[in-house]
């Protein structure tokens, strides 16, 4: 107190040269501790509405997105749809053990064959998130935990001309395909059984002999899914009775089937 009224002193012996400079750092001074104590309130405010309602993406760990070592079955699916019904798609991997892998992917466009992949027999690989097999290539990639991922494959797909023949011995003109697709979160993400599900966009490019099929943002979902079992449900939720709209369906090496019907919700099954 005794220095600030020396300097005072001072100041006034100067002829009051420097007041103006003394007034002005202490409104900068009063004005920078009010911004402090706004800032402290809102981020005490902030951490409390986090301690209520914490986001459940924070409450995994962020490795919870990739494989998990000690899973006796594991899957990812991802599936994408236009409310106007001009394209829709599906895709999943599954992890068998510890030496083998499912893949699956199908496309739907009206007035087109349906674009139909299913390999069975994926040999594990350093990376479980890389599938390559016979004319196969794909790859699952989580470019960052719970926003975004990248979805690609190089192969050969099946044209069915009818959904139903993809229950049978799936035959029909094998055409090569490269697809290059990304897919990028809305919201939270939700628990189910044995994961989670997360809504979001998805967009990219299907190279066909036809030319190329640009997909701009639509609707789409995935859900991430593990258990110390030897197998998992379906993860495609929702079921409808009689549909005659479009179909994609897959049949699986245990005599189980996936039969995606579409609304505009998306994928269900019947």
């Amino acid at each position: 107190m005794s220095q600030l009224l020396i300097n005072d002193e001072w100041l006034w012996s100067r002829g009051g040269a420097g007041l103006p400079r003394l007034i002005e750092f202490w409104e900068g001074l009063r004005v920078g501790v009010l911004k402090a104590h706004k800032w402290l309130v809102h981020r005490m405010q902030a951490r409390w509405k986090s301690l209520k309602a914490p986001s459940l993406s924070l409450m995994f760990a962020k490795q919870h997105e990739r494989a998990h070592p000690d899973a006796n079955c594991e899957e990812w699916t991802f599936s994408w749809w236009d409310e106007d019904q001009a394209i829709a798609g599906y895709t999943s991997y599954r992890l068998l053990g510890q030496s083998d892998a499912w893949y699956c992917w199908g496309l739907w466009r009206p007035d087109a064959p349906l674009l139909h992949i299913t390999e069975f027999e994926i040999p594990r690989r350093s990376d479980p998130m890389i599938a390559k097999a016979s004319a196969l290539w794909a790859e699952y990639t989580c470019d960052s935990p719970f926003e975004q991922w990248s979805l690609g494959n190089e192969t050969y797909a099946v044209e069915l001309e009818d959904p139903q023949d993809a229950l049978g011995l799936a035959y029909g003109n094998a055409v090569p395909i490269a697809s290059d697709l990304e897919w990028y979160a809305d919201g939270e993400i939700e628990f189910i059984v044995d994961g989670y599900q997360q809504s979001g966009v998805l967009l990219g490019a299907i190279e066909t002999l036809g030319g190329t099929i640009e997909i701009s943002e639509i609707r789409a979902a995935r859900t991430h899914r593990w258990t110390a079992e030897a197998t998992l449900p379906q993860a495609v939720s929702g079921k409808v009775v009689a549909h005659l709209g479009p179909r994609l369906p897959f049949k699986f090496p245990t005599g189980d089937v996936l039969d995606l019907v579409l609304t505009v919700d998306g994928w269900v099954t019947q």
